[in-house]
């Protein structure tokens, strides 16, 4: 199945050619709960007008969705030396489909530290990356985000 994504994304491969490896203790992976704190942190700068308790409810809430196959539970984030520069929400579903099931991820809530935004959209060595089975969306993308440069590689379904 080919990847369709509506608008969004975190790690695809769009400037990889351009910026090469991460600089030294720049990462990506997915996240669990020992993150939350730095995730609430990082997500409330990039939408101040939701609080910090705002995002642990919300990852609270994610907490409680049941997980699907080896797919991260929360989402990805970016870190430089252990600090979250940047985070991305991601909300699996294993959806009936006409061919059988398939899989869905909602892209939600990304938000990357100014400095940091040229290594958002970079996959990681690990293969955090998007997968050619999984249907990508983001069905609340930001007005800001959409008139961007990071959609320019994406396609309406």
């Amino acid at each position: 199945m080919p990847i369709s994504i509506i608008s969004g994304a975190f790690f695809l491969e769009s400037t990889m050619a351009v910026l090469g490896a991460f600089p030294p203790g720049v990462g990506c992976r997915p996240f669990d709960e020992e993150d939350w704190e730095g995730v609430a942190d990082c997500l409330h700068r990039g939408f101040p007008e939701r609080s910090h308790g705002y995002w642990i409810e919300a990852l609270t809430r994610l907490s409680q969705r049941p997980a699907v196959a080896d797919f991260p539970r929360y989402g990805f984030v970016l870190e430089k030396s252990g600090r979250v520069v940047g985070a991305v929400l991601t909300l699996y579903a294993r959806h009936s489909g006409l061919e059988g099931d398939e899989i869905r991820c909602n892209l939600s809530s990304w938000s990357v530290d100014a400095e940091f935004r040229p290594y958002a959209s970079r996959n990681d060595r690990d293969g955090h990356h998007a997968r050619r089975d999984v249907v990508y969306t983001n069905i609340s993308p930001s007005p800001a985000g959409l008139s961007g440069e990071s959609y320019s590689y994406m396609k309406a379904i």
